[in-house]
């Protein structure tokens, strides 16, 4: 949930900063962008232009992803905008530059990653939640079951100790009313 933003922040940030100041990355990417321009004649002469669209891509589909929406579509720009400047030649073999590098495959992987993670579709879990919810109830309806026979076993346990007392009690009532009746009709005579 956080890992989304936290990756898209630096891409906003430098995209926002490439709409502000083309100028200097326009001067980096001039000797790259020319001979691309003349091969491909649909890409813009004007590194200007090219640094302004690459900062309009960075910031919109930064956005995007730290938001949520169109994940998939804003982590392969992202990504697609990163490689370029990752496995670009011709840069000095210098410690700073190999970890810059590093981090910028390492962005680039990442966004990949987002790109092609499963689909998890809303209606592929409804049913698995039904079918745990299923369970469940199965498993409630036979716990209720066992625990209604028990509770009738023990009722019924109760019920032959009160009449097994009750008829215990009735024989000593009886057994004492038959010790006293002599005693009374002795007295009486």
């Amino acid at each position: 949930m956080i890992a989304r933003p936290l990756l898209a922040a630096p891409f906003i940030k430098s995209g926002i900063e490439a709409l502000r100041d083309p100028g200097s990355r326009a001067e980096q990417v001039a000797p790259t962008v020319k001979p691309l321009a003349d091969r491909y004649t649909w890409l813009p002469n004007d590194p200007e232009l090219l640094v302004r669209i690459q900062g309009a891509v960075n910031v919109g589909a930064g956005v995007l992803l730290a938001l949520g929406r169109l994940q998939r579509l804003s982590a392969l720009a992202l990504a697609l905008n990163t490689l370029p400047h990752a496995l670009a030649p011709g840069a000095e073999d210098r410690a700073p530059d190999r970890s810059e590098r590093l981090t910028e495959l390492a962005k680039a992987g990442a966004l990949l990653m987002i790109a092609t993670e499963p689909i998890r579709r809303k209606s592929a879990l409804r049913p698995k939640a039904r079918v745990q919810a299923l369970e469940a109830r199965h498993a409630l309806d036979a716990q209720t079951r066992k625990l209604e026979r028990r509770a009738r076993r023990m009722a019924a346990r109760a019920a032959r100790t009160q009449l097994r007392m009750a008829a215990k009690a009735g024989r000593a009532k009886g057994a004492a009313a038959a010790r006293t009746r002599p005693l009374r009709a002795r007295i009486s005579r």
